[in-house]
């Protein structure tokens, strides 16, 4: 593990996120793959930072940042609001989405130089292959980045457990149903870990469902704490 702080932050990096390359290891070459774990390492921290800045902005207090697996973690205490938290939580992807779709409307723009030919029309339809073939890895860099900002910030907010998208949906909950909102958004990210899993499966995806399977079992272990 690795300890030390950024931004006044205490981040914590664990060896775990080192399965970021999961995606990648046996489709690029070793070079983009490490710039690929760079990249997407980097804008997880970015969403995380977009948690814990708003956490002191709405006055509560960041303990530390955790960046481990596919993920990371922003600790913080002295939410008291529904309404605190729901922004604290949206925070996160709220951030990484702008900040993704900056780096879009660069490259769309020509910056850097040769990277708008792979982006084919908007954010998530990239043709990675052709742009690693072409050696160019500033591109790579940028365009990587961009994609996985806006999928990962957008993926967040699904409401599934363990996602950021199942927390705004309990406070949400939370004030027609008091007491009941995380287990009702339990419930309800179970099904959706279900149908989202399914149709990435008939639409040829694997590793994806099998992510799906991971946060569809954390919705249950959220039902059995209920």
């Amino acid at each position: 593990m690795l300890a030390l702080r950024l931004f006044g932050y205490n981040l914590e990096i664990r060896v775990s996120i080192l399965i970021l390359v999961i995606f990648v290891f046996d489709v690029f070459p070793p070079a983009a793959t490490v710039i690929w774990f760079l990249v997407a390492a980097g804008s997880i921290l970015i969403h995380e930072l977009g948690h814990a800045i708003v956490t002191d902005r709405v006055g509560g207090s960041v303990d530390r940042i955790v960046l481990y697996g596919m993920g990371g973690l922003t600790y913080s205490r002295g939410l008291k609001s529904g309404w605190r938290r729901f922004a604290v939580s949206f925070a996160g992807s709220g951030v990484q989405i702008t900040i993704g779709l900056i780096v879009y409307a660069l490259i769309r723009a020509g910056v850097p130089a040769g990277a708008s030919r792979y982006v084919v029309g908007n954010p998530w339809t990239v043709d990675f292959f052709s742009l690693v073939e072409s050696g160019n890895y500033g591109a790579f860099a940028a365009v990587t980045f961009m994609w996985i900002s806006v999928f990962w910030g957008s993926f967040n907010l699904l409401p599934i457990a363990g996602l950021d998208g199942s927390s705004m949906l309990a406070e949400v909950i939370e004030k027609t149903v008091p007491g009941r909102g995380r287990f009702h958004a339990a419930i309800i990210g179970l099904l959706v870990s279900g149908v989202v899993g399914y149709l990435l499966f008939v639409r040829g995806f694997t590793l994806a469902p099998i992510i799906l399977i991971y946060f569809a079992l954390n919705s249950l272990s959220d039902l059995r704490r209920k």
